[in-house]
């Protein structure tokens, strides 16, 4: 997994939070750095061991990688697949399998000094194919390599627990994948370049779950939110935030059906309570604000500051407020 890589695993980088309770995910999952190394080192030059570095090392050494580099050297020009004994290389690392033409080619075991291992398939000096790669840390990666790496179908398991399957490209999660963390929350869905992107479900241990469209890692979209009291928004998101027109519907049946901005009632909504009770008004910051008509077998027009009724309008003041009062009765609520 090349020069994108980092030295840790699934760590707690990109937040998405399930909103109206404390319930988040975070979903990167890095790579690591032991294939940048070997990016270096698959070239003919490495491989038949440059006469230059032999310098300093004693006569047995000396005489071992002369051996060694005889022994690549007797591949060159061959086209069909030679088995070689171990070979070590002046850097500490190991490699025994298959050689044609002076490359890696066909299956061998790569051994670097740190500790990562890789057996599998190479192609022309580089991993081709399908292998498995363990790091130093106890992590690994199992499936489909081009040119070193991860490209097609493959597994990456963190010691931590952590663990995710599904495609990639140049290294990155690309296309369908899913992913569960140690703490038991889940996303099952599309990536693109590494990040959620498209379709997915993020499910939460608690049982919080999220079904709808990703952008760049964040809720963002058309999506339903079901959180573990019962709650559930279905409606517009951007930035993992309820934003724009959506439905808010409580558990003891009452609804609210609006507009929403980071996640509070903005804009011109409709509550309903299960008794038939009906309140259209305007919003801002969460709170109701301005003219609202209330509906309950008969009819009246408040006013409301923060959230407080301030007063209900006589006939006087509803006159005054017809526009308003106009403006919130042409509203059509889906």
């Amino acid at each position: 997994m090349g020069a994108t890589c980092s030295n840790t695993c699934c760590t707690n980088d990109q937040e998405i939070t399930s909103k109206g309770g404390n319930d988040k995910q975070e979903v990167v999952l890095s790579k690591n750095k032991s294939l940048k190394e070997s990016q270096q080192r698959n070239n003919k030059e490495t491989e038949r061991f440059n006469a230059d570095n032999d310098q300093g090392k004693s006569d047995a050494s000396i005489s071992s990688i002369k051996k060694e580099n005889q022994l690549i050297q007797s591949t060159i020009g061959k086209m069909q697949r030679v088995q070689l004994e171990e070979i070590t290389f002046s850097d500490g690392t190991t490699y025994k399998g298959e050689w044609m033409n002076g490359l890696k080619d066909g299956q061998g075991v790569l051994k670097w000094p740190s500790g990562s291992i890789y057996s599998g398939t190479f192609l022309e000096g580089k991993l081709n194919g399908k292998g498995k790669l363990i790091l130093d840390d106890e992590d690994y990666y199992e499936g489909e390599w081009k040119d070193d790496k991860c490209n097609g179908f493959g597994i990456y398991v963190c010691k931590n627990g952590a663990r995710y399957e599904g495609n990639w490209k140049n290294d990155k999660q690309h296309g369908k994948g899913k992913e569960v963390w140690q703490d038991g929350n889940s996303y099952e869905g599309f990536y693109y370049d590494g990040r959620k992107h498209g379709q997915g479900i993020l499910k939460f241990s608690n049982g919080t779950i999220y079904e709808g469209d990703f952008s760049n890692n964040e809720l963002e979209g058309q999506g339903t939110m079901t959180w573990a009291d019962k709650r559930v928004y279905k409606g517009q998101w951007k930035k993992s935030k309820m934003n724009g027109y959506g439905v808010l519907t409580f558990p003891d049946g009452r609804v609210f059906k609006g507009h929403f901005q980071d996640d509070k009632k903005n804009g011109v909504g409709e509550f309903t309570w299960n008794d038939g009770k009906k309140m259209i008004s305007t919003w801002n910051n969460g709170k109701q604000n301005g003219i609202g008509i209330c509906t309950n077998g008969d009819r009246k027009i408040g006013y409301w500051e923060e959230g407080k009724r301030t007063k209900w309008l006589d006939e006087q003041e509803k006159k005054l407020h017809s526009e308003s009062i106009q403006q919130l009765e042409l509203v059509k609520f889906l």
